[in-house]
């Protein structure tokens, strides 16, 4: 039987491959994918690029609340999440903390997808 770390080394994944797991399954056992999600500005278009979306990995993050102040790419940069697995982000900036939750999280509240980069 292979060890959590010589099965965790034997599952990684190639490129245009399908990862493959092989071993004898009991109760209990899981599967624990972490996907890189890094946090980046995406522009509306070139022509556009003093509007960007906040974006981590697949998710769009929406400002919240409403105090829409524009922003300099540093204090976007700074965009942290509460918590892990929280669905919630925070960065100081503008007049004050901006809020930014993806989409399944907002429930009713103002909101903007697009900021505009001082």
């Amino acid at each position: 039987m292979a060890s959590w770390a010589s099965a965790r080394a034997a599952a990684r994944p190639m490129p245009g491959r399908f990862a493959v797991i092989e071993r004898q399954w009991r109760a209990g056992d899981r599967v624990v994918l972490t996907l890189p999600r890094p946090l980046r500005a995406e522009a509306v278009d070139t022509h556009h690029t003093d509007r960007v979306a906040m974006m981590q990995g697949p998710l769009a993050l929406f400002a919240t609340g409403d105090r829409f102040t524009p922003l300099t790419r540093a204090q976007l940069a700074s965009l942290r999440q509460r918590a892990p697995g929280a669905p919630e982000w925070t960065l100081e900036g503008g007049t004050g903390r901006q809020t930014f939750r993806p989409w399944f999280a907002i429930d009713g509240e103002a909101t903007r997808l697009y900021q505009r980069v001082i």
